[in-house]
């Protein structure tokens, strides 16, 4: 087995046209990392989409950083962690968008405005995320959609975020059944905003379901 070298850490470069708005696409065709179960490659593909302000990632850095996974076992649902606390917010909702598209019949939209590439919070990044991830299951779970676009408009100090999906819409009382029946997911949505300052909504919206968090509140 390969020994894991040690992380890379990802560069940056100063970006020289920071009055213009541009989306930068970079894409990981046939990225690889080992499966911790079966010590076998578990292959996949990775965008980072991104509209850069100051700063930009510098290429051969972040391949390489890419490339590393390729000699650690790690589960592919745990890299997006490693990505979230390398690249930021935006390029590991892309990663869950994909791979939600690429397991089911679902197409996921991801909508950014503000400026993508800012960094906020490590925690506030976290649970936004999780939010994020709970919003999502529970449509693919609940709501059976054919459609789920992922809203984010952020800046360094501020950040809002909805999860809309065209499926069947939460009811008032769902919230409530599901503590009961033990499932808790909505609470924990709701609990993760609390602690990180951040206000909170969930309801109807044009037959389907939208989830909305604004931090700060």
């Amino acid at each position: 087995m390969p020994v894991p070298s040690a992380p890379v850490t990802i560069e940056t470069l100063e970006n020289r046209f920071k009055g213009r708005d541009y989306l930068v696409d970079l894409g990981a065709p046939e990225f690889t990392s080992i499966c911790p179960m079966t010590g076998g490659p578990d292959f996949g593909e990775l965008t980072i989409r991104y509209v850069p302000d100051e700063k930009l990632f510098e290429l051969k850095s972040l391949r390489d950083y890419l490339t590393g996974f390729r000699e650690r076992q790690i589960l592919q649902e745990e890299v997006v962690n490693e990505v979230l606390e390398q690249l930021g917010l935006v390029p590991a909702l892309e990663w869950l968008a994909e791979r939600i598209e690429e397991r089911t019949n679902v197409t996921v939209e991801l909508d950014v405005r503000g400026d993508g590439a800012a960094r906020i919070q490590p925690d506030v990044e976290l649970h936004v995320y999780r939010i994020a991830q709970q919003a999502l299951d529970n449509a693919l779970v609940h709501a059976r959609p054919s459609k789920i676009r992922i809203s984010i408009d952020m800046e360094a100090d501020r950040l809002d975020l909805e999860v809309v999906d065209d499926g069947a819409g939460i009811l008032p009382e769902a919230e409530g059944r599901a503590l009961r029946a033990g499932r808790v997911g909505i609470a924990d949505m709701r609990q993760r905003a609390a602690a990180i300052g951040a206000a909170f909504r969930i309801g109807r919206r044009d037959g389907g379901t939208a989830v909305a968090v604004r931090w700060p509140a």
